[in-house]
């Protein structure tokens, strides 16, 4: 789950605090997270071990003064040494790689321009080219379809046969969808119908996908 930083990383690593939380907590341009010691206080300094959340994220839990919130650490490093996002901008891995969240492999894109990016790296597989559509042989279909015969032991999610989309896939379009993105304009880039889309985001399907 974590990166491997080389000897001259950390060497040249330039640590500076995150914005709002300065004197408790600092991120690296190499994507670590330091929690730092305030004037005064009995804790000292010591790097945070990330979480992975359901989409692939590395993500972190400070707390002040005893209020817990959550950061992912591309946000943290983008806007600590690119500066703020602007309106209607995504925040791009410039390799595809989620967890490598250093400065260098993070830009600001358009969203179209991100999922154009994530199109071209193989990560979305649209169209002709879903599993629906090359093996189609594969979907059960009918009574015989073990929705039928055994509810109890149908698997949710991308461990379904015929699931049309991942949930890295589902975690996007509800980004997407809170950004301002019309349905429609999400059912075209995704190759799936606007009902889809709207059963994702109202979560009739795809529940367990936080």
């Amino acid at each position: 789950m974590h990166e491997n930083f080389t000897t001259e990383e950390l060497a040249a690593e330039i640590w500076l605090p995150i914005i709002g939380y300065g004197s408790h907590y600092s991120v690296s341009n190499i994507g670590r997270i330091m929690r730092t010691a305030p004037v005064g206080s009995v804790i000292g300094q010591r790097i945070i071990t990330p979480i992975m959340n359901g989409c692939g994220y590395l993500h972190f839990r400070p707390s002040v003064f005893g209020v817990r919130t959550d950061i992912k650490i591309h946000l943290a490093v983008a806007y600590t040494f690119i500066g703020q996002r602007p309106d209607g901008f995504d925040i791009n891995h410039r390799d595809g790689v989620k967890t490598n969240n250093r400065v260098v492999n993070l830009e600001y894109v358009t969203r179209l321009e991100n999922c154009r990016h994530a199109v071209g790296l193989g990560m979305y597989h649209f169209g002709d080219k879903n599993g629906t559509h090359t093996h189609p042989e594969s979907v059960a279909r009918g009574d015989r379809h073990s929705s039928k015969t055994h509810p109890e032991r149908v698997p949710r999610g991308e461990a379904a046969g015929g699931a049309v989309l991942t949930e890295a896939e589902v975690c996007q379009i509800r980004t997407m969808y809170q950004s301002g993105n019309l349905q429609r304009e999400i059912a075209a880039l995704f190759g799936v119908t606007q009902t889809a889309i709207s059963c994702i985001i109202r979560r009739t399907t795809w529940r367990h996908v936080p």
